[in-house]
């Protein structure tokens, strides 16, 4: 019983973990959600949902410097 309740919450976890994981720069140490046009938000029972829209990031470098506002150019 303990063991497939792991498995479930490990299952569920990393998925966010994995949220912007693809496109980091080499000296890239943070990002920041900076902008998100068009999002959509519904509440199911005691659950709320974001989707849909374009979300913009700032990227962190390890000099201390933000780039420019990115779009991973997921709609």
């Amino acid at each position: 019983m303990v063991w497939s309740s792991f498995i479930y919450w490990v299952s569920a976890i990393v998925p966010l973990c994995l949220g912007q994981e693809a496109g980091w720069l080499p000296n890239q140490v943070n990002t920041t959600m900076c902008y998100w046009t068009s999002p959509r938000a519904a509440v199911v029972r005691d659950t709320f949902y974001l989707d849909g829209g374009e979300l913009w990031w700032e990227l962190g470098l390890s000099d201390g410097s933000y780039t420019g506002p990115y779009s991973d150019g997921k709609c």
